[in-house]
């Protein structure tokens, strides 16, 4: 879905007209959806990897929060770091490191290398999703309750934060998301 198409601008349409007629806490939910709708619209697949992203640096950021001990809370930051450098280097440099093993050894690169899409906006979600766990860790805030769960998700599936600017820690972003969506679900 492009922003300058018939189909963006009765999308926007119907998610507007819905956000005014929904009760407030519905309004939450209608922006998530709406985000994970507009994400899912170029490739529904990727779907399943920004939630498994979103939803596993979630969990991991409520173990580091609820564990005492400093050496496992610095291993659930280590899986989560790992994990979404893992998911990063998949899709970003998979096929540029076999093409350079194939230059090095002077095989046929066309042969060798996979048909890796890449997600719009991967590295933005990686890094906005990792910087959320390592916010928790330092202590710079705290795990999400499933109300700022659900804004958090949405802003990192927000189309215009993936797209207008650069990645930035969560108490500089998260926050203003759950702002916006409160002005926005206002009466």
């Amino acid at each position: 879905m492009e922003f300058h198409s018939f189909t963006f601008f009765a999308f926007l349409w119907l998610v507007l007209v819905l956000h005014y007629v929904l009760p407030v806490p519905a309004r939450r939910w209608l922006l998530l959806l709406a985000s994970y709708s507009f994400y899912g619209a170029w490739d529904w697949r990727f779907l399943l990897l920004i939630g498994a992203s979103t939803c596993l640096d979630y969990w991991l950021a409520l173990r580091i929060e609820d564990e005492a001990e400093p050496a496992r809370r610095r291993r659930w930051l280590v899986v989560s770091v790992v994990a979404n450098l893992g998911i990063l280097a998949l899709f970003k440099y998979t096929n540029f490191f076999i093409a350079s093993f194939c230059a090095l050894t002077g095989a046929d690169p066309a042969s060798h290398v996979l048909p890796i899409v890449l997600p719009v906006g991967i590295s933005f979600f990686t890094f906005q999703s990792m910087s959320y766990t390592i916010d928790v860790y330092r202590g710079h805030i705290r795990a999400r309750s499933s109300i700022s769960r659900c804004s958090s998700r949405s802003f990192r599936s927000s189309s215009p934060g993936r797209s207008s600017r650069p990645t930035s820690s969560s108490p500089a972003t998260t926050p203003g998301a759950r702002r916006a969506i409160r002005k926005c679900s206002a009466p």
